[in-house]
């Protein structure tokens, strides 16, 4: 185990060693074993040394030094050689629950704190060149829980707590390649301490040191040609990182983090103005017998990006919806109303069925419908429209030619948004990352039934969250479009309908080909 040089008193720096505010110490158990509790399992230590379990227990209550507990080796000493090895073994078994924190001089108060984040965290700090260039890492975040400012990075299994204005200095600093002694003469801060400080942030890897002896001279890091890196950005691997469990600590599922008397309402708020249009349900039997084959609807589905002369019927979008969108029930607690629904059940699935997205309709042309923007009523299967200008519907329908690369406006654009505190209220972590699932099961299902329908469909991005809020009346932060779709007829013509590009059949893709076909023929 590394100890950091320590500088003369007020020039270099102090380690101090505590444990997660999460960790308890439990006293002394009748048959001389000692637990620590923490939120990744208890750790039982049979029969420590009295002085570590005071230790221990000390670091409980907040930073102590390890050379104060130590003592002089040269000399007594408050522990013995055995007592040491003993102090250093176990600390070595806790690395994932003790906090390194460094301070200035003989200020017992942290300048930095290095929390481990994960059961696998190991904290090794090595000594630095002062002449080697250092840079944060481009994938750590600075920023603030509101009482704190701290370091995060998805490629670390700790995070570093930055306490004292000079060490929030030097990461400021280090948005660009500097040395250690350029730092000392940048900011006037002691040499030893900015050498302590960055041996303690590259040892949590918020910065990164530049590779030796480049051939021009200039720094190069390792993460900038790092070929697994490469693709990533700061912000999707820290989302990946935030939505799964392994590398962070924060809470994770069904943990209600808004109180459960903070559920949100399951249906969304009607439309107080707007006609409504009634849709056509079809009568299931009638496609029990009549849709093709699920295999063939599977192989023939495929994203198309030009449409039919002949405008969309409402009875077609009434079917496409009442399939795949409608909701087919509320489920509420034992012994209770529909007014107390916690839940809903439509024909596609959704985590704890809470079913956080709701639909828009956009007309451009639709044969017993007039152009506009509707919402979906999934509870009663209808439309209500909600906008008639000619400047808005152009707006989603240009930006949805423009995301599917279409030559032209589709003639029906079903957009899709999220009421995110449906989810946030009861889960922590996954919330955003089950929208986006969700987005692709609600798409995937759009894409089958439309398949078996003989229609032409082509899933989309979101488009613009601003323009969209806006012409929906919704509060983007509280409300957005993440996703859409788009529908009409399939083009006359069978070459146009396909993928565009040159074809290599893989696993039967002829077949694929001959089911579209075989699908086409039915609808002629």
């Amino acid at each position: 185990m590394y100890t950091l040089h320590l500088g003369d008193p007020g020039e270099g720096s102090k380690e101090l060693w505590s444990l997660r505010e999460d960790v308890f110490v439990e006293p002394y158990a009748p048959d001389g074993s000692l637990t620590l509790y923490g939120r990744w399992g208890d750790v039982v230590l049979w029969r420590p040394p009295e002085p570590i379990g005071n230790f221990l227990h000390r670091m409980q209550l907040g930073p102590v030094s390890l050379t104060n507990v130590l003592g002089d080796p040269a000399g007594p000493g408050p522990l013995s050689t055995a007592e040491r090895a003993a102090l250093f073994v176990t600390l070595e078994r806790l690395h994932h629950l003790i906090v390194r924190s460094l301070s200035a001089g003989h200020g017992e108060q942290p300048l930095v704190s290095v929390i481990p984040i994960s059961p696998r965290a190991r904290f090794r700090v090595k000594r630095i060149d002062p002449d080697r260039a250092l840079r944060l890492s481009v994938f750590a975040t600075l920023g603030s829980d509101g009482t704190a400012l701290s370091l995060e990075s998805p490629l670390s299994l700790h995070r570093a707590v930055l306490h004292g204005p000079q060490a929030a200095w030097l990461a400021a600093s280090l948005g660009r390649p500097r040395t250690p002694r350029e730092l000392t003469a940048l900011l006037s801060l002691p040499r030893e301490l900015v050498l302590d400080t960055m041996a303690y942030l590259v040892a949590a890897g918020m910065v990164v040191q530049s590779e030796p002896d480049t051939p021009d001279g200039s720094p190069r890091f390792a993460e900038d040609s790092d070929p697994v890196l490469r693709g990533w950005t700061r912000t999707d691997l820290a989302f990946h990182v935030s939505s799964t469990l392994g590398r962070h600590d924060r809470d994770f599922g069904a943990t209600y983090p808004l109180g459960r008397d903070a559920r949100q309402a399951v249906l969304p708020e009607p439309p107080t103005q707007g006609s409504k249009v009634p849709l056509f349900r079809p009568a299931l039997p009638d496609l029990l017998r009549a849709d093709p084959p699920f295999t063939a609807v599977l192989e023939a589905r495929h994203s198309v990006r030009s449409f039919g002369e002949a405008p969309l019927r409402l009875d077609e979008i009434g079917e496409l919806l009442y399939r795949s969108l409608r909701i087919r029930s509320l489920i509420s607690p034992e012994g209770t109303g529909p007014d107390e629904a916690v839940a809903m059940d439509r024909p596609y699935p959704a985590g704890g069925a809470i079913h956080e997205l709701d639909f828009f309709i956009v007309v451009d042309h639709c044969e017993g419908v007039a152009r506009g923007v509707y919402s979906y009523d999934g509870a009663n299967h209808s439309l209500v429209l909600l906008k008639t200008e000619s400047a808005d519907v152009d707006v989603l329908l240009n930006q949805a030619r423009t995301a599917a690369n279409m030559s032209g406006a589709p003639p029906v654009l079903v957009m899709i948004t999220a009421r995110f505190q449906r989810l946030f209220w009861k889960y922590s972590g996954l919330g955003y990352a089950l929208v986006l699932k969700h987005v692709g099961v609600v798409q995937q299902t759009l894409y089958l039934v439309a398949t078996a329908m003989g229609l032409a469909a082509c899933a989309i991005g979101p488009g613009e969250i601003e323009d969209s809020a806006r012409i929906l009346g919704l509060d983007w932060v509280a409300q957005s479009c993440v996703g859409g779709f788009t529908l009409g007829h399939l083009p006359n013509s069978a070459a146009a309908a396909g993928p565009t590009g040159t074809r290599h059949a893989v696993n039967d893709a002829d077949w694929a080909q001959q089911c579209r076909d075989e699908l086409r023929k039915r609808e002629q």
